[in-house]
């Protein structure tokens, strides 16, 4: 089996439980009747839901009302799930003996540690989320060669593509985002990170000047490039994916372009951008 790694693999947890919210997880065979006991001392009933932990309104029911997990807050960590132990970490499968790994960029603290926090620990990964088969693999890896964050700039990338900030802002004024808010598939640690972005996108005009620092502005090509790694949405084609991130991109950077409001919202835009609610609004023309 080979394994391909799109680095730097560095992650530190901050316990915000934003991970532990609209997050899918998959529980293993051999985990399922120790997370049933835990469930039961812990009062909490009906912790699966086939072959995933119970979610309650998109939070999982482990998560208490500080959004720490009970589980991890009893047991410690090696007592969860080995899918949540190593996110977000994502290792998944793309092919027969193939295996990717990279940090999930839908960690809405990724922006903080991409470049200098702690090395990820890379030994006895579980697949994070079944395999992902796709049918434009020539297409992914160009677009994957194009999203370097050491050699490419945001203007260039849109320009080998054939789009504009404008282009894009057309589709952002189309989208109601303000509206897809509110749908049920999206939870509230998202809600929170984009709402400002929702209200700029309502009352946007024309494209204003992208004016992210260079750090900011790799974050978020860096996010772009994860999404295409991992093969966060399912399905769909690879440019469909990355104009619809890219999009993301320039609508958190117009709103805000403080590292701390920009980092954690294209975080929360690629976490939507994996449910078909919202996918098909940035499907390129």
């Amino acid at each position: 089996m080979s394994t391909a790694i799109l680095g730097p693999i560095r992650h530190r947890c901050h316990t915000c439980g934003s991970g532990c919210i609209g997050t899918d997880v998959y529980v293993l065979e051999d985990e399922r009747a120790r997370l049933q006991e835990q469930a039961w001392k812990l009062g909490i009933e009906a912790p699966l839901s086939g072959g995933l932990v119970r979610q309650v309104e998109r939070r999982c029911v482990f998560l208490d009302n500080e959004n720490l997990c009970q589980i991890h807050s009893r047991w410690g960590i090696d007592a969860k799930p080995r899918v949540c132990q190593q996110y977000p970490l994502s290792f998944v499968e793309v092919g027969p003996l193939q295996m990717r790994a990279a940090i999930d960029p839908g960690c809405m603290h990724a922006w903080a540690d991409w470049r200098a926090g702690p090395e990820a620990e890379l030994k006895g990964l579980v697949v994070s989320n079944g395999r992902r088969v796709l049918e434009w693999e020539a297409e992914e890896e160009a677009l994957l060669a194009l999203l370097d964050p050491a050699k490419r700039r945001l203007a260039g990338i849109l320009e080998a593509l054939e789009w504009s900030p404008s282009d894009l802002a057309e589709q952002l004024i189309g989208s109601n985002l303000d509206k897809r808010l509110l749908h049920p598939d999206t939870s509230e640690p998202i809600r929170n990170r984009l709402a400002h972005v929702a209200t700029f996108i309502y009352g946007l005009d024309e494209p204003p000047p992208l004016r992210l620092s260079p750090v900011a502005e790799s974050w978020g090509i860096e996010v772009v490039r994860r999404f295409l790694f991992i093969r966060a949405s399912r399905d769909g084609r690879p440019l469909s994916q990355t104009i619809a991130m890219l999009a993301g991109v320039y609508a958190c950077g117009w709103a805000d372009p403080a590292p701390e409001r920009f980092g954690p919202a294209i975080s929360a835009w690629s976490r939507v951008m994996r449910t078909p609610a919202w996918k098909s609004l940035f499907e390129p023309t």
